[in-house]
């Protein structure tokens, strides 16, 4: 949750300045609701094991990267 939160914050137009790019902020926002939707339903839906929550993982450490190499 960390890391696609700070990836949210730095993708976003007030912070981004000049580098911002729409796409990478709507993926970023779009993981973080997505992992919250999972978690919220995980805590009473047994869904711990399905492949939704490793390809959000792989989503967050996707974009995570992207930002990383955006700012250099």
């Amino acid at each position: 949750f960390r890391s696609t939160l700070n990836s949210t914050r730095k993708c976003a137009p007030a912070v981004a300045g000049a580098a911002y790019n729409p796409a990478s902020y709507g993926l970023a926002q779009a993981v973080l609701a997505g992992m919250a939707g999972f978690t919220v339903s995980g805590t009473f839906l047994t869904q711990g094991f399905t492949w939704p929550l490793y390809i959000l993982l792989a989503l967050s450490t996707a974009i995570a990267r992207h930002v990383v190499r955006r700012d250099g």
